[in-house]
């Protein structure tokens, strides 16, 4: 059966669904190659419409992320990343500097976003998507989750209970101490205190 991967409401009228197709239940005109799919609403999720993902390839996207109601990404397997800048009708595949699994993206703004994958990859781009930059995370445990409260302050987090945080935008992550070793699969702050 279908699998749904993630859910993102602009506002109680409209939203995005992201999922990937089972192995043997699409409909005949979906081709084999193809492995997901995004639908979108504008009436609360009562009538779902096809989005149109860049194709090929065609990489499992796992999360989404928007910056405004126009602006927002997708990643997932091989490193794949795209954008969209008209609410998620359409979508741009973007080069990024790894083929590891990105299992998280958050937005900051329409130029600004962070990705998180295996092997503890993190991935910044200050200009849109146009350049991808791997920088350190001093782990390589599997990062799950990231977050962040405002264009400073940003917390990951993945496997074996890892934490990483920073205070200054990204230039510098440090490790904090969650006091477990669980797998911890997301992150998220209700306010910025």
């Amino acid at each position: 059966s279908e699998a749904l991967n993630d859910l993102w409401f602009f506002n109680p009228d409209r939203g995005l669904l992201l999922g990937e197709y089972g192995l043997f239940n699409r409909k005949g005109d979906i081709d084999r190659s193809e492995r997901v799919f995004l639908l979108m609403s504008k009436d609360r999720g009562v009538i779902w419409e096809t989005g149109k993902l860049q194709r090929p390839p065609d990489p499992i996207l796992l999360r989404m992320s928007f910056a405004n109601d126009q602006v927002g990404w997708a990643v997932g397997e091989s490193g794949a990343i795209q954008r969209t800048i008209d609410g998620g009708a359409t979508w741009t595949l973007q080069e990024t500097p790894t083929r590891k699994l990105l299992y998280d993206v958050a937005a900051i703004d329409e130029a600004r976003a962070w990705a998180v994958g295996a092997g503890g990859t993190i991935l910044r781009t200050v200009d849109g998507g146009w350049n991808w930059d791997e920088l350190s995370s001093g782990v390589d445990q599997t990062l799950r989750a990231v977050h962040f409260v405002d264009s400073k302050r940003g917390w990951a987090v993945g496997a074996k209970g890892a934490i990483l945080s920073t205070v200054n935008g990204g230039a510098r992550w440090q490790r904090q101490y969650s006091g477990v070793e669980l797998n911890l699969n997301d992150v998220v702050f209700l306010n910025r205190k």
